[in-house]
């Protein structure tokens, strides 16, 4: 292509690092391919996704918050490849109270994206939840006490109904910018339909945002979105149990500690 460059997304250490895991034989999970292209002095990114049918899910995401501002703008898509502009700003500082802001309103308005509110016992999610609790006590990383103590916890904070809708699920400080605009999640692959709301939110607070639930709760449903207070505990247990066994499984444990369980269960029991 005429006047056009491609430049990879990870730095070369990075790449080293990925060829060298690949070489010690560690499967690496997340199988999308990025780069950004360069044509004419503008800059876009490429994500090659495994399939299809995966960038068509992303591609119907992108259509359907066009000007949002949640998302980057997507350009193109041609079979499992898809092009979005580049965007430019700056990285998130979690201790900035005018980011944080910025990033409560990226949650209200991925919230507000047309969720919808069911019946928690028609969307799989007690099921799941459970056989998860199961298997983090069947690898030892859950003694059968706490996995006892957090069955009956996900018992006692499952609320009747839940709100569904889009979620950011790999909600890590790297994978957002903020811009001229306010916050963008840059990472599209992360952005999932017919999710449990809250999830995404329990993952920044875990990994990255020191910042207590009920505030941010509060300040989301000032603008604009559903209130998730009551869901929100269940949310969170959810997703500790999720990412435990997620985590686990990719040979990183330690990112969802037993203290994270021990918490919750001290902040809801008695």
């Amino acid at each position: 292509m005429k006047n056009a460059r491609r430049v990879s997304a990870n730095p070369l250490w990075r790449r080293l690092q990925h060829a060298w895991q690949r070489l010690r034989g560690h499967e690496r999970y997340k199988s999308n391919a990025v780069s950004f292209l360069e044509v004419s002095g503008r800059r876009y990114k490429q994500v090659r996704f495994p399939s299809v049918s995966e960038a068509r899910r992303v591609e119907g995401i992108l259509r359907a918050t066009h000007g949002s501002g949640l998302f980057p703008t997507l350009v193109h898509r041609l079979e499992s490849t898809l092009w979005v502009r580049f965007v430019s700003g700056c990285d998130l500082d979690a201790g900035n109270p005018g980011h944080r802001e910025a990033l409560y309103r990226f949650f209200a308005g991925l919230y507000g994206q047309q969720p919808r509110q069911v019946a928690v016992a028609d969307t799989g999610i007690r099921d799941r939840l459970w056989v998860h609790i199961e298997t983090l006590e069947e690898v030892g990383t859950l003694d059968a006490g706490r996995a006892q103590r957090l069955k009956q916890l996900a018992t006692d904070l499952e609320p009747a109904t839940v709100w569904l809708g889009l979620e950011y699920i790999d909600s890590l400080g790297k994978n957002f910018i903020l811009a001229d605009s306010g916050v963008v999640g840059i990472d599209i692959e992360a952005a999932w339909e017919e999710q449990l709301l809250g999830i995404g939110l329990a993952k920044t607070r875990l990994r990255w945002l020191d910042e207590a639930a009920a505030p941010i709760l509060a300040r989301l449903i000032e603008l604009g979105a559903p209130d998730l207070r009551e869901q929100y505990p269940y949310a969170h247990l959810v997703f500790l149990a999720q990412y435990g066994v997620q985590s686990l499984f990719r040979g990183k444990p330690g990112r969802v500690p037993v203290s994270a369980y021990d918490a919750l269960l001290a902040e809801h029991e008695g």
